[in-house]
């Protein structure tokens, strides 16, 4: 593709596709909305993306209301530009963090808005981890909402205490823990939230993705998966 070896002609039609955006759909849809806050308001999640949200900040950083920010953020979820993960809070064990976490559903937008052209410049951002993640977890989820299978909930789990979990999938089947990490290597700090949550849940397993190269057991229902095989 001519976008994959010409990184200017991949980044004007990027331009081009968000312009139209705004234009066609925002602007169509909710038609008193302030587009150029609303551009702002999508470049400053650019950088909160795969994290928890604090809306008050971001309000205040743009000189809006809470409401407001709230507002768009649901405007980016409805229109599959951004997805709200909601928090876990059904261990009645831990006292969980219960702000939201979100992030961009597609990661060549957030790869575009935050100026990252190369993979190897990617590979050195900070951002690189979360954007992995949220890659992972938005492929999880749409592979669940293939099957139409009714009854399906997806959060993200945080406690007091910094314990966290990537992906909660909490459906007829009972709780699937999901934990996600860029690398490949692994050791028992990794997985310590998983064997934690697994105990005060009952959860039958836990999976763990991440770059290696197969299928393994890592302890007693916890299983490795390689993110190739998603």
């Amino acid at each position: 593709m001519k976008g994959a070896k010409t990184p200017l002609f991949h980044g004007l039609w990027m331009d081009e596709y968000f312009s139209d955006y705004i234009r066609r759909d925002i602007q169509r849809l909710f038609p008193r909305i302030n587009t150029h806050i609303f551009r702002l308001f999508i470049q400053t999640l650019s950088y909160h993306s795969g994290n928890m949200i604090n809306q008050s900040a971001i309000s205040r950083a743009l000189e809006v209301s809470s409401v407001t920010a709230k507002e768009y953020l649901e405007i980016l979820h409805n229109t599959f530009i951004w997805r709200n993960l909601r928090s876990f809070e059904k261990n009645s064990l831990k006292k969980v963090q219960k702000m939201p976490k979100g992030f961009f559903r597609d990661q060549g937008i957030l790869h575009h808005l935050l100026k990252i052209d190369e993979l190897d410049r990617l590979l050195i951002h900070p951002v690189a981890w979360t954007s992995f993640e949220s890659f992972v977890i938005e492929e999880i989820i749409r592979g669940f909402q293939c099957t139409l299978t009714a009854g399906i909930d997806f959060y993200f789990y945080r406690t007091r205490d910094k314990s966290e979990i990537d992906l909660i999938i909490d459906g007829p089947f009972g709780f699937i823990p999901i934990e996600i990490k860029l690398g490949h290597k692994i050791n028992q700090r990794m997985i310590a939230p998983l064997k934690s949550f697994i105990q005060d849940t009952g959860a039958k397993f836990g999976l763990l993705v991440n770059n290696s190269e197969k299928v393994e057991i890592l302890a007693d229902k916890i299983i490795q998966i390689p993110a190739i095989c998603l």
